[in-house]
């Protein structure tokens, strides 16, 4: 019987923060933004997708800042990489 994975890994994590997001002095990121990125990132790679809350807690742990204001939440110090992007989009 095959193994069938229910739970994001943090490896798979770890590969969609390589790809999609660099480190930026004064950059920020909308968290719900990012994970709509991330929830589409994982199905087009067949990974199994964590929670909202799971994402926060990977995010946390990978070292970034959340911050809140009237309009949301964010993650400071990094920004999106463009070219994995425009990559992704086309």
């Amino acid at each position: 019987m095959p193994f069938i994975q229910r739970h994001a890994t943090i490896s798979q994590f770890e590969h969609f923060l390589r790809d999609v997001l660099v480190p930026s002095r004064g950059g920020r990121v909308q968290a719900t933004e990012l994970y709509n990125l991330y929830k589409s990132y994982a199905k087009a790679n067949d990974w199994p997708i964590a929670s909202q809350k799971v994402f926060g807690e990977f995010m946390t742990q990978a070292g970034y800042e959340r911050k809140y204001n009237r309009i949301g939440t964010y993650y400071t110090g990094i920004d999106y990489n463009v070219r994995a992007l425009q990559v992704a989009s086309a």
